[in-house]
C-alpha cells in the first residue's frame, strides 16, 4: 500500500465505562454510531456555538480514538478535562505511540474492494487501523499504526500532500479551520460533510447551531 506520511495528526485516547455517554453529551454527532467497522467526523464547539475543533472518532481495540489536527490537541483535552467531571473516563493523549499516514483515493482504489469503500467504514488490522473518510470518500483514507503494517504488508511512502487533496475536493482541512476564530460549524460547511446530526439530543452549542440551521440564518459560508 502507498501512503503519506503526516506530522500534524495527533492521536486522543478516550476509555473508560462512561466514554460513549460523555462524549455523546458533548460532540455534534452521534456517537452511538462509532464501532470497529464505522468512523464519524464530529466537532466540539464552545456553549456559543462555535468550533473549538473537528475531528474523526473511531473505536480501536474497545476504546475510543480521535484523530485531529495537532493545533487543535491542546484545547481538545483541556476543554474535555474541564467537563469530565466525575465521569468515568481516562483521557490521554497517545500520539507518541502511533503513526498517522494518509491514501489518496486513487491509491484506495487499488487496494480495497469496491464494495468495502464508503464513508466511514474502518478496519482493524493486528496493531493498525485504517478509517475511509467519513466526510466524503473521495478524500481517502487514514491510518494510525503501532507497527506500520496491515495484514502484514509494510507501506510503501509516497509524499502526496493532504492539503491539497482537501482543496481539489471543496474540503477546508483542519489546518486552516484552526487559523479561523469564531466561525460557527455551517459556515465551514461541516453540516454537508456528515458532521452534525440534528435529531440526536443535546451536545455544547447545540442551541445556536439549530437556531442558525433553522432560521437560515447563516451570514457568510
Amino acid at each position: 500500500m502507498k501512503v503519506s506520511k503526516n506530522e500534524n495528526i495527533s492521536v486522543i485516547e478516550i476509555s473508560g465505562l462512561d466514554r460513549l455517554e460523555f462524549l455523546n453529551n458533548i460532540f455534534t454527532n452521534d456517537v452511538s454510531k462509532v464501532s470497529n467497522k464505522n468512523s464519524i467526523y464530529t466537532c466540539l464547539l464552545n456553549p456559543q456555538g462555535k468550533l473549538i475543533a473537528d475531528l474523526i472518532l473511531s473505536d480501536y481495540k474497545n476504546n475510543f480514538y480521535i484523530l485531529c489536527y495537532s493545533e487543535f490537541t491542546e484545547d481538545l483535552i483541556r476543554i474535555l478535562k474541564i467537563y469530565k467531571l466525575r465521569s468515568k473516563i481516562e483521557i490521554k493523549d497517545v500520539s507518541s505511540s502511533f503513526q498517522y499516514y494518509f491514501v489518496d483515493f486513487e491509491n484506495l482504489k487499488t487496494t480495497l474492494n469496491k464494495s468495502e469503500i464508503f464513508a466511514g467504514n474502518s478496519f482493524v488490522s493486528n496493531n493498525s487501523l485504517l478509517v475511509i473518510d467519513p466526510r466524503l470518500v473521495e478524500l481517502g483514507a487514514h491510518i494510525i499504526t503501532e507497527d506500520n503494517l496491515i495484514d502484514g504488508q509494510e507501506y510503501e511512502i509516497n509524499n502526496e500532500d493532504i492539503n491539497l487533496n482537501y482543496f481539489k475536493n471543496g474540503v477546508i482541512p483542519s489546518s486552516i479551520l484552526s487559523k479561523l476564530k469564531k466561525v460557527y460549524p455551517l459556515e465551514a460547511n461541516i453540516h454537508l460533510l456528515n458532521g452534525i446530526d440534528f435529531k440526536k439530543g443535546c451536545y455544547i452549542g447545540q442551541e445556536n447551531t439549530a437556531r442558525i440551521k433553522l432560521k437560515n440564518k447563516l451570514s457568510k459560508r
